[in-house]
This record gives structure tokens, C-alpha cells and sequence, in this order.
């Protein structure tokens, strides 16, 4: 379900005439070893309002996540699948 997002939003298409809006983010870290991430995302097209997609994203145990917030780079959220955990 993961790769089907990260296809729909790389691509020239998208880019014209989308935006990926990160709307929640939450992480609850027990331990360096325990933890949860969960992103709250929507996809809208820049024109046509009633085109939109609410996505909810969590995983456990995330070895590293980045999340810079800067005006400058918004709306062009990136996402980023590894598929080997590194533990």
C-alpha cells in the first residue's frame, strides 16, 4: 500500500497539479529500541477540490525519521520507503 502512494506522488503529473500536505504527525518513543510513528497525510489537486485522499501512515520501531518543516520546501513533501530495517 506504501509503494502505491510513493508511485502516485513521484511523478510529473503530480507534481503540476498536486499537493502532499502533512497534516499530523506523531511519535511516541518508550525506548531507543520502542517506539511509533504515525503521519496523518492528504493529497489535493491544486484546482479541483473535491479531488483529495486522506492517507494515515504508521510504523513501529522506526530506526530514524527526519521532519524538517520549512515554508520554503512545502508543499513538496518527500517520503522515503526502506524496505531492510537496519536493526
Amino acid at each position: 500500500m506504501l509503494q502505491q502512494l510513493i508511485k502516485a506522488t513521484n511523478n510529473e503529473e503530480f507534481y503540476k497539479n498536486y499537493r502532499l500536505e502533512l497534516n499530523e504527525f506523531n511519535a511516541q518513543i518508550d525506548s531507543p529500541f520502542e517506539n511509533e510513528v504515525r503521519l496523518r497525510l492528504s493529497i489535493s489537486h491544486e484546482y479541483d477540490k473535491n479531488d483529495s485522499e486522506k492517507w494515515e501512515i504508521s510504523a513501529k520501531n522506526v530506526a530514524d525519521y527526519y521532519l524538517p518543516i520549512n515554508s520554503l520546501t512545502l508543499p513538496f513533501v518527500h517520503l522515503e520507503l526502506l524496505e531492510d530495517h537496519p536493526a
